[in-house]
């Protein structure tokens, strides 16, 4: 039985979303939608980000840090840089083993 390589992510890395995705807004909550050669692709789970994974969401295209990111977090929402980051670090890890994200250069 094969193992499953580990993937981690970075507090000093930037992450972006691919091309190849479809997001769509429904009740506050973004859906993700895997595309294959141009079509929806139905046989990979959709993966739905809540409310609170969109202002992370959101803030992927401006090519920030994850760190950047969390302190953005931390000082808009008053909460703890610690646990922002840890909660961050777990939402972008299971985006990157569903091939949701990248990881970019900052060019």
């Amino acid at each position: 039985m094969p193992v499953e390589e580990e993937i981690k992510a970075t507090l000093d890395t930037v992450y972006s979303p691919l091309e190849d995705l479809v997001v769509k807004e429904v009740h506050g909550e973004l859906l993700l939608i895997p595309v294959k050669a141009g079509k929806i692709d139905l046989e990979s789970e959709f993966f739905k980000i809540s409310e609170t994974g969109k202002a992370l969401w959101d803030k992927l295209g401006d090519k920030k840090t994850l760190k950047e990111i969390s302190q953005e977090l931390s000082l808009e929402y008053d909460a703890d840089l610690e646990l922002i980051e840890r909660d961050i670090l777990g939402l972008i890890e299971e985006l990157l083993k569903r091939r949701i994200l990248v990881a970019v250069s900052r060019d």
